[in-house]
């Protein structure tokens, strides 16, 4: 009896151990679908964000959203919209194309360049060139902080330095 008793704790110390092995279960096959997905990993996300805009007469933020669009893991668009929050309330448009340098997986840098359309003074198009950083934040969350210049095509017009801040869910 006492054998027994000795090899059914062997066996259940035996069994609570491999439960703590990353193999037990298939673990491989459940890292591979979704557990260790890096940001390259997600096709779209979608967000709010912030802009500061200065260099304009009177500096002001819009408040919008944006939506990405992966190619693969370097290349990516981002159409977006923003309303400013100025005394005229303006409205800004942007699409812009990102080149993305993943550094590590839970970061990475791009420059930007892109076509924008605002009323921040009068209509005008222009284009915008810049950088931004990705930052994981979460499993499918992260944070895009960046700088921006939006140079525009009509003369006698400040061209905005925009400031921003958003989140992105990505799936």
């Amino acid at each position: 009896m006492k054998k027994i008793l000795l090899i059914a704790l062997a066996a259940l110390f035996a069994w609570t151990a491999s439960a703590q092995n990353n193999n037990y279960r298939n673990a491989a096959n459940y890292r591979a679908g979704t557990a260790n997905r890096t940001g390259s990993d997600y096709r779209s996300a979608v967000g709010p964000r912030v802009n500061f805009y200065t260099n304009t007469d009177d500096a002001s933020v819009g408040i919008g959203a944006y939506y990405r669009y992966s190619f693969n893991e370097h290349w990516r668009i981002e159409p977006s919209i923003y309303v400013l929050t100025d005394k005229d309330s303006s409205v800004d448009i942007n699409f812009d194309a990102h080149y993305v340098f993943r550094i590590a997986d839970w970061w990475g840098v791009f420059p930007q360049v892109g076509v924008v359309a605002n009323d921040i003074q009068d209509w005008a198009v222009g284009m915008s060139v810049g950088v931004g950083f990705d930052f994981n934040i979460a499993h499918r969350w992260n944070i895009s902080p960046g700088l921006k210049y939006e140079p525009m095509f009509k003369s006698g017009r400040d061209n905005p330095l925009v400031v921003y801040v958003g989140a992105a869910y990505r799936f």
